[in-house]
């Protein structure tokens, strides 16, 4: 992987996140968050730049025991 690769990930990603937010008509900045949630890989980074890029606030989600005891895949939250 590149670093070329990253950033065009984010760029790509961070335009993908803007479309999502105008359609569900989160406008204002204070209302724009987005949870993080998974092992520690490059996917985690790109998600968290591509935040910055569009001004949302990552929420990282802690894949806690509790999650794992019922056994909770993912929380999607918009």
């Amino acid at each position: 992987v590149s670093y070329r690769n990253i950033w065009d990930s984010v760029k790509s990603l961070s335009c993908g996140l803007k479309v999502l937010f105008d359609q569900f008509g989160v406008t204002k900045f204070s209302d724009r968050f987005l949870g993080i949630s998974g092992k520690n890989k490059i996917e985690w980074f790109v998600t968290d730049w591509a935040c910055v890029i569009e001004a949302i606030i990552s929420v990282p989600i802690s894949r806690s025991k509790m999650l794992m005891k019922n056994n909770i895949e993912s929380v999607n939250v918009l």
